[in-house]
């Protein structure tokens, strides 16, 4: 059995994978001030085999403070919506957006969120679901690849963004910004000045190596052998 569950180890750790992005703090000064709970800190994206999972790391308690919005927003293929999202917020990535997440932590202990995916010409209806993991500095989704279009090899574009509570806000900070927003040039940032990411920010699920699915068919072969047994 030792043997049987060393090789089934050597599958789980090659199959994983795992990035945190670093974001810039202080960079969340509205008109009213700072609030660090917007303030996106770090972003750790994860995978195995079938799911991947994003964390969104904040520096400040977003569950005391729990009328921010937190979401992704994911550029995966040719195409997508370059001026706009499914929240009608004030912000977009210009590269063309095929999903976006939007989450809440406000209506219970664990959260919601909604996954929209773009279908050509406008966004479909969106999934909601409560799988959104909240902690006091920290919300967490986990999708399976079908849910995102994803499988071995697959890459993708994406940022990270807090937005405040009230509908037509803009996306205070990104994950993929080191700065206070300010489109305008005018030294003035608004709760809904347009916002659009600028984001080169990139996940790749690697296809598995060679050894790792040898080990994998060997830890088939030598289970079902003991099953014979």
């Amino acid at each position: 059995m030792k043997k049987i569950a060393l090789l089934i180890g050597v599958v789980a750790v090659s199959n994983a994978y795992a990035i945190n992005y670093a974001d810039s703090i202080n960079d969340v000064n509205m008109p009213g001030g700072y609030f660090a709970h917007m303030d996106i800190a770090s972003v750790d994206v994860t995978h195995t085999a079938g799911s991947i999972t994003f964390r969104i790391n904040t520096n400040g308690d977003l569950v005391a403070n729990n009328w921010g919005k937190y979401g992704l927003i994911i550029d995966g293929a040719a195409g997508g919506d370059t001026a706009g999202n499914p929240w009608a917020r004030a912000f977009s990535m210009p590269s063309g957006a095929d999903y976006f997440v939007g989450s809440w932590v406000d209506q219970d202990v664990v959260g919601y969120n909604q996954l929209s995916g773009w279908n050509g010409s406008n966004w479909g209806s969106p999934a909601q679901s409560a799988n959104v993991i909240p902690t006091n500095n920290s919300v967490e989704y986990t999708y399976s690849w079908a849910q995102l279009g994803l499988t071995w090899g697959s890459t993708f574009t994406f940022d990270a963004w807090s937005s405040g509570g009230n509908g037509g806000d803009a996306a205070w900070d990104f994950l993929s910004k080191s700065g206070v927003n300010d489109s305008n040039s005018d030294g003035q940032t608004g709760w809904q000045e347009y916002t659009e990411s600028n984001s080169q920010l990139t996940y790749t699920i690697p296809v598995p190596e060679p050894s790792s699915t040898l080990a994998l068919g060997l830890g088939a072969v030598a289970l079902l052998r003991r099953r014979k047994k």
